[in-house]
């Protein structure tokens, strides 16, 4: 991900998504969260950003974890960022489960935003 998208870029957008800019793209399997899709840049051009937004219950502070990333032409995961679109959907519930493994396991850094 890094050699199409920067560190400043990744977190750009997840302050985006943080404040609510980015389009709604479904419902997420996880309580009090939402899925948020993001245009953003990248070293070879457009590129497309997916965010999972979680809200937390008792704090009310918002959480955002980059989910997918691709070059706006990307042929493996195609052109539409839906969960009618099967390749998105397996990357989507693919990646989600890694990302809530590292949770568990502790194996992530955090970034103010």
């Amino acid at each position: 991900m890094l050699q199409y998208f920067p560190m400043e870029k990744i977190i750009a957008c997840a302050k985006k998504a943080k404040t609510g800019l980015g389009i709604g793209i479904g419902k997420s399997t996880l309580p009090n969260s939402r899925i948020i899709k993001l245009k953003t840049t990248g070293r070879k051009g457009a590129g497309r950003v997916v965010y999972i937004l979680i809200t937390d219950n008792e704090s009310g502070q918002k959480i955002t974890y980059p989910i997918l990333f691709r070059l706006k032409k990307d042929k493996k995961i195609g052109e539409n960022f839906s969960f009618k679109n099967k390749a998105f959907k397996e990357a989507y519930d693919k990646n989600l489960f890694l990302i809530l493994e590292d949770l568990r396991s502790g194996n992530f850094k955090e970034y103010d935003l």
